[in-house]
């Protein structure tokens, strides 16, 4: 696999040597001076022969320059990217997802009580947990003599001899590393944690350019979806979820990305042409044979669950075969998510989206209770408060009731009564009907169900001041207010003008004043008429004629 690091040019033994010797402890520095080109071999040589010496410059060897100086010659894990770092301590990764929350309608008017100010709210929470799957470690011995004829080769002895041991252990690292993570997605197929979606066999060396843009456009059309509302269909915990579209990652192999245009990549993730390679991530056919009918896996980045927990080497001596042990060890977990879209694109038949249907069957009896006291009444007293509940009968949940309210006499009610659809309502004062309806309404697509529940109305009466205002009628805008008739007096022939609230009155089309007398001497008109914001109530009396 080609190498992202750029390139480095082999380090000589001097070099290598002195940035040893800056780490190593005071008496290794005493004993091994400072390498130049002239004097290396005797340094090394010297060393050498030093036991204390050699046996702290031969860890040093592997661990500084061959994990640290030689990274960039070695193979690299292909899905290295989607690893989400070092776990510190512990063995297990939780993770959690959240579903929705279930909205409540807000009306400020209802008291709010304990239950909603401090009452749990159940959420759908789902929860995995990842445990180490991997604990591995990488046998490499450091032969005595080989080590010595690495010190005597004049330029790059030591890099190249390093080079060799990590190459074996790191590259085998990588590359298993690389094929356990592959096999999470024909292990999440045999699970069924696939959404499976039907797709041409663009893999085919016969297929040609109509399989590849259907492809094309049922991958546009799931990117285009993914970021429409979280929807539970596409993702192994069923949980709704949505992705963006610049999220997304089209893993497929050689063969399928060979049918599908460039072009036509970008305008399935809907990026320009020069981003495209970042969504795509290409994985070897062997991988996914045991997938039938594979030509790509649709998912995000948080697909894979890639911790390491441990990485480390240790060291073994043994002094009657004059060699040195190195085991590298690399623990951690390698797992896959069950909250992110995971979309197969497959040539067997894809999976079918069943809406689950909830019909309404009935509704519940209506109860209602008095908002001081949290009891049931089934007589309503004016000027007081209640709450009332029902709920619909159904197989899902679609529960919810529509409430109304109607005069039982078929009269109006007092635009003061009402109801809210959280189910408060409120008596008025000034109600003058004796009895009302509350109508609970359930419905689906296909069912209406009514029910009604006639409720008594006691109470003292009080009408609302001014006494003479009624309901704006013909929805104008304008108070209904209703005029007075002016008092007349036979005997003086006076005609005292009464005062109420919205009404001008006048005399012969004249404004007088409220509470003002008039003597008349001849048949003389006297009318009403609404002041601002009012009107004179249709059909009521709003003229008068007096004579002496």
């Amino acid at each position: 696999m080609a190498v992202s690091a750029p390139h480095y040019a082999p380090m000589n033994n001097v070099v290598i040597a002195n940035a040893i010797r800056n780490e190593m402890s005071p008496e290794y520095r005493r004993r091994v001076p400072v390498s130049t080109q002239a004097n290396i071999k005797n340094n090394l040589e010297s060393m050498y022969r030093y036991t204390a010496g050699r046996n702290e410059f031969v860890p040093a060897l592997i661990n500084k320059i061959g994990l640290t100086l030689l990274k960039p010659y070695l193979y690299e894990n292909g899905l290295a990217e989607f690893k989400q770092g070092f776990l510190a301590s512990g063995d297990t990764v939780e993770e959690v997802q959240v579903g929705l929350v279930k909205a409540n309608i807000y009306d400020p008017t209802r008291e709010y009580g304990e239950h909603t100010l401090f009452g749990i709210e159940a959420l759908d929470v789902q929860t995995s947990y990842h445990k180490i799957t991997r604990q591995e470690f990488y046998k490499v011995t450091v032969n005595d003599s080989m080590l010595r004829r690495a010190f005597l080769n004049d330029n790059t002895g030591l890099w190249d001899f390093v080079g060799q041991l990590m190459a074996a252990a790191a590259n085998s690292d990588n590359a298993d590393e690389y094929t356990q993570t592959l096999a999470l997605f024909p292990e999440y197929y045999k699970l069924d944690g696939f959404f499976k979606v039907n797709v041409p066999d663009i893999s085919d060396a016969n297929s040609g350019e109509v399989e590849a843009k259907e492809f094309m456009r049922t991958v546009r059309t799931l990117s285009d979806t993914l970021a429409l509302r979280p929807v539970p269909y596409y993702n192994a915990a069923r949980m709704p979820m949505f992705s963006k579209p610049e999220d997304l990652i089209l893993f497929t192999t050689p063969s399928a990305k060979a049918a599908m245009d460039v072009e036509a990549l970008a305008a399935a993730f809907n990026v320009e042409m020069a981003n495209v390679q970042n969504r795509i991530v290409l994985i070897p056919e062997e991988d996914v044979a045991d997938i039938p009918g594979f030509q790509g896996v649709l998912t995000t980045k948080d697909f894979f669950v890639i911790v390491d927990t441990l990485i480390e080497t240790r060291e073994q001596q043994n002094a009657a075969g004059l060699y040195s042990n190195f085991f590298f060890h690399h623990h951690s977990i390698i797992s896959a998510s069950r909250f992110v879209p995971a979309i197969l694109l497959t040539t067997e038949p894809g999976d079918v989206i069943t809406k689950i249907s909830t019909p309404v069957t009935g509704i519940e009896p209506l109860t209602v209770f008095d908002a001081e006291t949290h009891s049931p009444v089934t007589v309503l007293t004016r000027g007081k408060r209640y709450l009332a509940y029902s709920e619909a009968t159904t197989t899902g949940v679609n529960d919810g009731v529509q409430y109304e309210i109607l005069s039982a006499s078929g009269g109006p009610l007092s635009p003061f009564t009402r109801i809210f659809q959280t189910g408060g309502l409120e008596l008025s004062i000034d109600e003058a009907a004796t009895s009302l309806i509350v109508r609970t309404t359930a419905l689906d697509s296909a069912t209406e169900i009514k029910q009604e529940t006639t409720f008594a109305i006691v109470g003292t009466r009080v009408e609302v001041w001014p006494s003479n205002v009624f309901n704006d009628v013909d929805n104008d805008g304008l108070v209904e207010v209703k005029a007075a008739e002016p008092g007349f007096n036979a005997t003086t022939d006076t005609v005292t003008i009464p005062t109420v609230i919205g009404v001008q009155y006048r005399k012969a089309g004249v404004n007088v004043l409220n509470g003002s007398t008039h003597v008349v001497t001849a048949s003389t008109v006297f009318d009403a008429i609404g002041r601002a914001g009012y009107e004179i109530t249709a059909g009521t009396v709003s003229s008068w004629t007096y004579a002496p």
